[in-house]
């Protein structure tokens, strides 16, 4: 996708859970092999080696999974927002770029892969690192997060890109340079 065709970003603050998933660390008691985003040769992304956030599952596709999403938590579908788009997040001085690599549960916003914490400076342990809920309301403050929609190459649907961690990280950064100098 073009940068000029990417024209809005959605910001949110959270806490922030440590995603392993596509890692080979299984201490994550919710640990799975496989992300949902893949590269282009089908493997997943690697918690450890690649940053990225997990997007909660819109209310249609976890009732298919049995779930329920509570009232009053957007579906980040009806924000424009999807597999393999990119943001960048901040915490204290720390900031960094990161794709939509897996979902998550519907309610469950502020997760992130091992590197992306580790990137963050945040304790990337899936056992026992990260924030939840109520350290978030203690701090005061949780991880800024400011997503492109519209700046995935992934097609509806499909679950494969073609982007390398430096591609990422270099779109991500014109697109939050592009956002910056908007009037």
């Amino acid at each position: 996708m073009p940068l000029e065709e990417v024209t809005s970003a959605v910001i949110y603050e959270s806490k922030f859970a440590i995603d392993s998933d596509g890692s080979s660390d299984a201490s994550d008691l919710d640990h799975k092999n496989e992300t949902t985003l893949r590269h282009s040769d089908d493997t997943s992304l690697d918690a450890r080696e690649e940053a990225f956030a997990v997007v909660p599952l819109d209310a249609d596709e976890a009732k298919k999974e049995g779930l329920k999403k509570l009232p009053g938590v957007p579906d980040f579908g009806g924000l424009g927002l999807r597999i393999g788009d990119i943001g960048v997040a901040f915490w204290k001085e720390d900031v960094a770029f990161f794709t939509y690599g897996d979902k998550g549960p519907p309610n469950a916003l502020g997760e992130g892969s091992i590197k992306l914490a580790d990137s963050l400076g945040i304790d990337s342990d899936p056992s026992n690192g990260g924030f939840n809920d109520k350290d978030l309301h203690e701090m005061g403050r949780g991880v800024v997060h400011i997503v492109f929609p519209g700046s995935s190459d992934v097609p509806p649907g499909k679950i494969r890109t073609q982007r390398t961690a430096e591609e990422i990280q270099e779109l991500g950064k014109a697109l939050f340079a592009k956002f910056c100098k908007q009037t």
